[in-house]
């Protein structure tokens, strides 16, 4: 008899995967002597499969623990003939127990479906044919429901301004508000809200906010700087536009005059107005144009 060992999951091309996905975060909590995996999976649009996409992800977890067995008891042997063997595990074997916990930080509510039951059609099950339909819960924490005072490490710092991450006046009074905490980030935090408010430059200017002596990051002067930065920016584009602007207005303009003075047969006037701004203001106020 062979054993096979395999994780039959598949891309959204219907091509085998095989190669493992990343969890967002993960880490191994330790209670009464056992292990667990705490996963968290960090989304910021509604995601409608989004039940079975993590209970694919349980699945990976626990076929990966599965198969280090499997591939001990190969490489050592131990495994009796019979159920053993056919199973390539001992029945007093167990895996570590995963959960998962989504973190939803987009606008609004987490709306999608929130366990298996809401993907597939059950309308023509009754009651009790739908107890026996596979099920899986989604375990869904809302952004906008924590309270990041509730929090000591840096997860408040980064709760509080995800939670401002659209609304840079309230993520600037906030920072301010909470200066002498964001005055004195470490690396893995100033890392982290960068990335989880996209902010790019704040990360590669990153640097130029160090307090070498206490080997800290002001990301309340980094955040400051970036708005300062961004409406400069904002007012450069702006003079920039309204340049080009005031220019198409006046090629129309000055369109319009040629025309008008090209239908009154002053075509010879119309040729000094191409050159002559004295006389393109003198014609315009003629023409109310």
């Amino acid at each position: 008899m062979q054993k096979v060992y395999h994780e039959p999951f598949y891309s959204r091309t219907g091509k085998r995967r095989s190669s493992r996905r990343e969890r967002d975060v993960a880490k191994i909590l330790c209670r009464r002597g056992h292990f667990i995996i705490i996963a968290v999976e960090l989304q910021d649009k509604l995601h409608y499969y989004m039940p079975l996409r993590c209970l694919e992800y349980d699945l990976e977890d626990l076929h990966r623990q599965l198969r280090r067995l499997q591939e001990r008891y190969d490489r050592e042997g131990g495994l009796a003939a019979g159920e053993e063997f056919l199973s390539g595990i001992k029945e007093t074997d167990r895996l570590i127990p995963v959960i998962t916990i989504l973190l939803y930080h987009g606008a609004g509510k987490w709306t999608a479906a929130r366990q298996l039951s809401d993907l597939p059609d059950l309308t023509a099950m009754d009651e009790p044919m739908k107890k026996l339909a596979a099920e899986y819960r989604l375990h869904v924490i809302n952004l906008t429901d924590l309270n990041e005072n509730k929090f000591e490490s840096g997860l408040r710092e980064l709760i509080g301004t995800m939670k401002r991450k659209d609304n840079k006046k309230a993520l600037l009074t906030y920072c301010r508000e909470n200066k002498e905490r964001f005055s004195a980030l470490d690396d893995d935090t100033y890392d982290l809200i960068c990335t989880m408010l996209h902010m790019k430059t704040l990360k590669i200017r990153k640097e130029e906010n160090r307090n070498p002596k206490e080997d800290t990051l002001n990301m309340c002067k980094a955040i400051e700087d970036l708005i300062k930065d961004s409406k400069e920016e904002g007012a450069a584009i702006g003079r920039k536009e309204g340049r080009k602007e005031g220019a198409k207005a006046g090629e129309e303009r000055l369109s319009t005059l040629i025309l008008r003075l090209a239908q009154d047969d002053r075509m010879a006037e119309a040729l000094s107005a191409a050159k002559s701004v004295r006389t393109r203001r003198k014609l315009y106020r003629e023409y109310g144009i």
